[in-house]
């Protein structure tokens, strides 16, 4: 008998499981209102999560995304100018670390980054670096980044410049870039507690890496 009311229960969450549909902020531009069958999933998932339960998911959605505030967001696929500026942050920093014989660690995305200690803010920085290695784990990390970059596109700086810089601050980062191509300009912030330095530069500048004493990225020399 009680194995039919299990099965019977299950049964039921795996009926609600089906008739749910993608999240509608995926498929329009600028769709705020929620979503109620993304919350019924999500609540499904949680209750399975807290009875220890063992979770399959298939998905043709093949895309990837990132979890802010319990909200996701679709990242579309970077062109080839972003690969480029990326490629050659990636180079510099790692080339850095590598000479000096430090600790950090550098990543570029795909690289999961849990934000939030609620796990309801996933993001995929274009680039990480993690000098508190303690943070790390094979998922990827559980905490903040010492230093975060993002290289933006039309689609992705509304968010990067507003969204982004609230959490990255308010999680710990200790430096977020905004390089912006379109516009041939980096923002830098540096954080310090409830205290934020901002400063602007052209891609002809040579651009400090505060988290490090003595890098300087010189974009001008990149193949874009």
């Amino acid at each position: 008998e009680e194995f039919k009311r299990e099965s019977i229960k299950y049964l039921a969450e795996l009926t609600k499981l089906r008739q749910l549909c993608c999240a509608p902020e995926l498929m329009y531009d600028n769709y705020t209102e929620g979503s109620g069958k993304l919350d019924t999933c999500m609540e499904l998932l949680s209750n399975a999560i807290e009875g220890e339960h063992k979770i399959l998911l298939f998905s043709q959605f093949t895309q990837m995304l990132e979890l802010i505030g319990g909200q996701f967001y679709y990242m579309a696929a970077p062109g080839r100018g972003h690969q480029e500026i990326l490629g050659g942050l990636y180079y510099c920093v790692k080339d850095y670390i590598r000479k000096k014989k430090g600790a950090c660690r550098v990543y570029m995305a795909p690289f999961d980054v849990r934000l939030d200690e609620d796990d309801r803010t996933v993001v995929q920085p274009d680039l990480s670096v993690v000098c508190r290695r303690e943070f790390l784990d094979d998922k990827g990390m559980k905490g903040a980044p010492d230093f975060v970059a993002e290289v933006i596109s039309e689609s992705t700086g509304k968010k990067d410049y507003t969204l982004k810089l609230r959490k990255y601050w308010n999680g710990g980062v200790r430096e977020y870039w905004v390089v912006d191509p379109l516009k041939e300009k980096i923002v830098t912030y540096q954080f310090q507690g409830e205290e934020m330095d901002m400063k602007i530069y052209g891609f002809g500048d040579r651009v400090p890496v505060g988290i490090f004493e003595d890098l300087e990225i010189d974009f001008g020399g990149f193949d874009m």
